[in-house]
């Protein structure tokens, strides 16, 4: 069974009118959590379970900023929030050598919020944006 490290996945998002080219690096959120409850039939009798309703964090995925490549996708998702755009998020396994494992996890929402490139003239580090996608489910 091979044993995945954080960085052995392909994160993909697909946004209306929007051709986001390229993966990202990073992705974060996406948690179910539900509510649950209970009834107590009478009043007196064992306690019966009751589903709660599920709730998805919001997603928030960052990569590097290209300017040649990302400029174009950036804005095209600026509106799309704008809009409310539907977005998809398909995270797939990968093997040391690349290869998929398994079945992907596919997120359905929309378009929430599109992060300004960062930008520091004294630091030595990359500059990165991100997009959340809101409404979350799967």
């Amino acid at each position: 069974m091979p044993v995945l490290t954080e960085r052995n996945h392909l994160i993909n998002l697909t946004s209306d009118s929007a051709a986001v080219r390229d993966a990202w690096m990073k992705f974060e959120g996406g948690n179910l959590t539900t509510e649950t409850g209970k009834i107590r039939p009478g009043g007196m009798a064992d306690a019966v379970p009751l589903a709660g309703l599920d709730d998805y964090e919001d997603i928030v995925l960052t990569r590097e900023y290209d300017p040649i490549r990302d400029q174009t996708i950036r804005r095209a998702l600026v509106r799309n929030a704008k809009d409310g755009a539907a977005a998809r998020v398909v995270v797939q396994d990968l093997d040391s050598k690349k290869n998929a494992i398994g079945t992907p996890d596919s997120f359905s929402g929309v378009i929430k919020a599109v992060g300004y490139p960062q930008r520091d003239s004294e630091s030595v580090t990359g500059q990165t944006w991100t997009v959340t996608v809101g409404s979350v489910t799967q």
